[in-house]
């Protein structure tokens, strides 16, 4: 027996070691990062944080680059795809 706890135990105590490890990770990055880190974007912000033009946001919404939804009838994009994008993943 190579550990003195179940294979269950010791997953779980992984599990909880990668989230604490990834937390610090994203936080570092984030500190990192001179662009305040946004929930949602609109498309405005993005134009401004892109240096583009509206008809490009749209392009890459039709090019799958982008995923927007809606809430009512404006339109917002999430800070993790928008950080997704900025650093080409």
């Amino acid at each position: 027996m190579l550990f003195p706890y179940p294979p269950s135990v010791f997953w779980q105590e992984m599990r909880k070691i990668i989230v604490i490890e990834m937390e610090r990770v994203v936080s570092e990055e984030r500190a990192k990062s001179k662009r305040p880190v946004k929930l949602l974007y609109k498309v405005k912000e993005l134009c401004e944080l892109f240096q583009v033009s509206k008809p490009t946001i749209y392009e890459w919404i039709r090019e799958g680059k982008l995923k927007p939804f809606r809430i009512g009838s404006r339109v917002f994009f999430k800070g993790e795809e928008v950080e997704g994008l900025i650093k080409g993943t």
